[in-house]
């Protein structure tokens, strides 16, 4: 009966003291007390009170992993940063260059970066276009964009979804003569000369025919003509405004400027609205001072409400 009174107590979580009782009741069989058994009792007792604070110990392990788990970050969406443009600060007119953007996702999950390309030229229209890129999380990406200027001036680039913004400038179109500019119609337009290496070779007059026979045309006084071939073609069947032999300029050596002059021949070049390519001679009448081997440059001009177009022929270096 003692014995289940310890074990009573220990498990009623009393700390009551047990009487002890008289005669052999205080030992065991094996000579201990029964205050060891007690205590071994207790170790047993401890060990299923272990039990429990081992279930106990589960609950908080189960409680923290479930709340571990509850408490774990969702990841940042996709965010995006134009980090640099690489541009070119001048280009020619009627040619195509590119451009390139370095998009930076610092989100932390994968995203397409997509916004439109605003370029308003310098006449004031505007132009947009779609990019779309996909950027890995924390990744940088490059997107290669094309640029062609028609008109001179400042062009103005801006990418709407950041705001971030940028200029390219765009001079006349320098070529050698020989060479074809694009213009802004698409009228592919060369300049060539009769001679070998694109040389001009001033001449002093040319013939021509007209009603009353076979004529010479000589040129004035101290002067003498010289001489291109245009080529103006139309890749298409519908109008277009072929340049026209009066908005040509010659510039020799840089010093001294001369329109264009009317020829009598029947292959002078006429240009204007057309359907069809035009090919003809351009006259210019210079003083006669100038020669073979000096420095010609060829200007076309044209100023229109979208704006200025301009190439420029030069003869090529030596």
């Amino acid at each position: 009966m003692a014995g289940g009174t310890a074990v009573t107590v220990l498990v009623s979580g009393c700390l009551e003291e047990v009487p002890e009782e008289e005669d052999d009741g205080g030992e065991t069989q094996n000579g201990e007390t029964q205050d060891g058994e007690d205590g071994n009792e207790t170790d047993t007792n401890g060990e299923d009170g272990g039990t429990g604070m081992e279930d106990g110990e589960n609950g908080d392990d189960e409680d923290s992993t479930q709340d571990g788990e509850g408490e774990e970050d969702e990841p940042e969406p996709a965010a995006f940063e134009v980090s640099s443009v690489e541009a070119p600060d001048t280009v020619e007119i009627g040619t195509q260059f590119e451009w390139s953007m370095t998009v930076e996702n610092t989100g932390g999950e994968d995203g397409t970066f997509e916004t439109e390309v605003r370029v308003q030229t310098p006449g004031g229209d505007e132009s947009t276009s779609t990019v779309s890129v996909d950027v890995p999380a924390g990744e940088t990406e490059d997107t290669v964009l094309p640029f062609r200027p028609d008109y001179i001036g400042e062009y103005l680039v801006t990418v709407e979804e950041t705001g971030d913004e940028f200029g390219i400038r765009a001079v006349e179109r320098s070529l050698t003569i020989g060479e074809t500019y694009v213009t802004p119609d698409g009228v592919r337009l060369t300049l060539d000369t009769r001679e070998l290496g694109s040389d001009i070779q001033p001449i002093q007059s040319y013939s021509y025919t007209s009603e009353e026979g076979r004529r010479i045309h000589r040129a004035g006084p101290e002067e003498k003509f010289a001489v291109l071939t245009v080529t103006a073609r139309n890749p298409t069947r519908e109008p277009r405004d072929l340049p026209t032999y009066d908005e040509f300029v010659m510039v020799v050596n840089e010093d001294a400027e001369y329109e264009s002059t009317e020829r009598l021949a029947r292959d002078a070049y006429t240009g204007g609205t057309s359907r069809v390519s035009k090919e003809g001679v351009v006259l210019f009448e210079i003083s006669d001072r100038f020669d073979r081997g000096d420095d010609y440059q060829i200007y076309w001009t044209r100023v229109t409400s979208e704006g200025t177009a301009e190439a420029v022929w030069s003869t090529p270096d030596d």
